[in-house]
């Protein structure tokens, strides 16, 4: 039930922002209707309402849809997770490519009506760059010097020197890739304030006092966004670390508290920003209007002899985009893009084998093996301290702290209320289930086959009492 109710309210969620943020792309702001700089008195233009009628009706038929389908996928987590992450990535990448690909499409359309008609402000030549000297030097003394964007990651990796660190790390193995993805996201946070901050000022007003006071508010506000969420990344591992070394099984309730929090002020920051920026605006008598429209005809940004890599979204002034112009843009939208297929394909694989590789106990010599797609356990004939058959689980609260748990099975390792110490491999639905305790942990397991979990339980029976009796 929880995996279903977390996979609805995010797909909910995702699907109300982007409708939020992408609806009002026809809304006209700053001389432009759908990222297309047109004069105002040609909105009523029959093309151009004929086309934006059409493109807010495909709009609602395709929200509308794909809220269904979030709404439908999230059902899947009754059924195999698997099943769900594979219906689910499926889903996410339809949902996404629906939205840029009929945006973009209707962008071009725009486009193409403004260049026929010749539609430029009643410019003798629309003006296609922008730029104010005066800005570039204040912006960068007023903002935090870059290096303490490099804290968050010192604050985590200093402790990992230490011995004792690296051993308990080591010694749990489960630790290992949050650590690779902390140092990761860690990584991420410093190289994309870099680029924020080194990125070109953008130009709103023909008064430069204005122009720098939006500047430096827009970089200061991004500079400690993301400082912040690199702090979150920071404090998040290393109270896993400390969960892992002296409270082994308390729950990830604090370690997803503090990562989940840039998700929280984020948006509350961007908010703040956008407002504050409307009312500068509002206060200009000046303002400068830039027709660049040439290098977003596609709907994406590409222009070679802009140096700037990161550029403000043309349809949502909180958000930025990749200069496709330039070769790292490039580099980086579509190694980005390779990245996020490559973990949600790994994320499926690794879910396809948790789901369908069958538990296996195997007895050879004196040492018990179990195997499954997730977890192992491996322990000799002489610690078994006690073999029972059970009717089902004990009635008691285990707490998942590495593996998989849904609806359907229990994997990995967990923390039993009264059993303490536990190693899963139990499909809910199947009866009986075999309680093997050594001194170390207590492993439940049973099989989907008919039987096996008995035969299991009178193999182990047998290969105990004859070693005991070869003693």
């Amino acid at each position: 039930m929880m995996l279903f109710l977390i996979m609805l309210f995010t797909d909910l969620f995702m699907v109300g922002i982007c409708f939020s943020v992408y609806g009002k792309a026809t809304l006209y702001h700053d001389h432009m209707l759908l990222g297309v700089h047109i004069p105002e008195d040609k909105l009523e233009t029959p093309s151009v309402t004929a086309l934006i009628a059409s493109y807010k009706k495909q709009n609602r038929h395709f929200y509308l849809i794909h809220l269904i389908l979030g709404a439908a996928v999230s059902l899947l987590a009754f059924w195999y997770t698997s099943i769900l992450i594979i219906c689910w990535s499926i889903w996410l990448v339809a949902f996404f490519y629906g939205i840029f690909s009929d945006l973009y499409r209707t962008h071009r359309m725009l486009y193409s009506l403004k260049t026929e008609n010749g539609w430029y402000d009643d410019l003798e030549e629309p003006v296609t760059a922008a730029a104010d000297t005066s800005v570039s030097a204040p912006t960068r003394r007023l903002t935090p010097p870059l290096w303490l964007q490099f804290l968050p990651l010192l604050l985590f990796l200093i402790p990992v020197l230490f011995p004792s660190i690296r051993e308990q790390i080591f010694r749990h193995p489960e630790m290992q890739l949050p650590l690779i993805c902390a140092t990761v996201v860690g990584l991420f946070f410093p190289c994309m304030a870099a680029t924020i901050l080194h990125s070109g000022n953008k130009i709103y007003s023909e008064h430069s006092e204005i122009n720098l006071q939006l500047n430096t508010l827009e970089k200061r506000t991004w500079y400690f966004c993301l400082l912040l969420s690199g702090l979150c990344n920071a404090f998040s591992f290393l109270v896993l670390l400390w969960q892992t070394a002296y409270q082994p099984f308390s729950g990830i309730l604090p370690f997803s508290v503090i990562a989940a929090l840039p998700v929280i002020v984020l948006p509350i920051c961007i908010w703040r920003l956008h407002v504050k920026k409307k009312a500068i605006l509002a206060t200009d008598t000046a303002p400068l209007y830039v027709d660049d429209d040439y290098f977003w005809r596609n709907g994406w940004y590409d222009n070679p002899n802009d140096p700037r890599v990161l550029v403000q979204n043309r349809y949502s002034s909180m958000n930025y985009t990749f200069n496709l112009g330039r070769p790292i843009g490039k580099v980086l939208t579509y190694g980005i893009c390779l990245a996020v297929g490559a973990l949600f394909l790994w994320m499926c694989l690794l879910f396809l084998k948790i789901d369908f590789t069958p538990i296996r106990l195997t007895i050879t010599g004196e040492n018990v093996s179990i195997t499954s797609g997730y977890t192992d356990a491996d322990f000799q004939l002489r610690d078994i301290e006690e073999i029972h058959l059970l009717d089902q689980l004990p009635a008691e609260s285990f707490t998942k702290t590495n593996g998989s748990a849904d609806n359907r099975m229990l994997l990995g390792i967990f923390w039993g209320s009264q059993t303490g110490n536990c190693r899963m491999y139990v499909t809910l639905r199947e009866s009986p289930v075999l309680e093997i305790r050594v001194p170390e942990y207590t492993v439940f397991l049973n099989s989907t086959t008919p039987g096996q979990t008995q035969a299991w339980y009178e193999e182990l029976l047998a290969a105990r009492y004859v070693f005991t009796f070869s003693d």
